[in-house]
């Protein structure tokens, strides 16, 4: 065989190697690499359904959790000051403590001292500008965080040391949220009873209406009688004293239910 056919022959031979990867192998394996591209996406997102499944499950697990949280948190912190039902449970809580006297004096709800304001980014004056010039830009407002208005109370115990001890436990774990501010403790010297004066906050969660807020003065009730005359009735002053005994009928007077 000569040198030229084989020659030829190794010339054709690449041609149709050549010819074999430019027009099957090659989209072949373009087809290829796209479908493993694809295949690696959908794996992915796959994997991030599957994820976002799990977290919905573990919220629906969740929910009686959160809906028992949600009404505990109700509970401790009100939408009305509930001053009746917190009254009967102070009272139990003296009674089963062993309390010889108790009075409670509330106030009516009032706005917090201070309320968390969210500032918000200011626009500088353009280059170049004075003061009187400068370019106003709308800013939104600050975001204000409303905290819960709050309910001030003087709580005052008498009894032995282990009964008030008790009555300060048990008016800790109240369903209704109860902050101690201050605690005094006298004794007496002849009978060594204890008499505590606590100073607490309990919250509402806004201001009802009809209650005159942080800074209002309590409102009056004009009645015109007949002939012109006018009667003036003051409603039931805010902080009025509420007292107790264990075991006995709780009555309400001067700040609202």
């Amino acid at each position: 065989m000569s040198r030229r056919v084989i020659l030829f022959a190794a010339i054709a031979a690449v041609v149709i190697l050549l010819g074999w990867y430019l027009l099957l192998w090659s989209p072949a394996k373009s087809d290829l690499d796209k479908a493993k591209k694809r295949t690696a996406a959908a794996q992915a997102q796959e994997q991030q359904l599957q994820a976002q499944v799990r977290r919905l499950r573990d919220v629906r697990a969740s929910e009686p959790l959160r809906r028992a949280q949600l009404e505990t948190l109700r509970t401790a912190i009100p939408d009305t000051p509930n001053l009746g039902q917190f009254l009967v449970d102070v009272n139990d809580a003296a009674t089963k403590s062993g309390i010889n006297f108790m009075s409670i004096a509330p106030s009516e709800p009032k706005a917090p001292a201070t309320a968390v304001v969210t500032p918000t980014p200011t626009t500088a004056p353009a280059s170049g500008t004075t003061p009187t010039t400068a370019a106003t830009t709308a800013t939104p407002p600050a975001a204000v965080a409303t905290p819960p208005a709050e309910v001030t109370l003087v709580i005052q115990v008498q009894g032995g040391y282990f009964q008030v001890m008790d009555f300060l436990n048990r008016l800790d774990r109240l369903p209704r949220l109860v902050v101690t501010d201050a605690l005094n403790v006298n004794a007496d010297p002849n009978t060594g009873a204890l008499t505590a004066s606590i100073n607490a906050r309990m919250f509402v969660r806004s201001i009802p209406a009809g209650f005159a807020g942080a800074t209002a003065t309590p409102s009056t009730t004009s009645t015109t009688a007949a002939g012109g005359a006018t009667t003036t009735t003051a409603p039931g002053a805010a902080g009025a004293t509420t007292t107790t005994a264990p075991g006995a009928t709780t009555s309400t007077t001067g700040a609202r239910p």
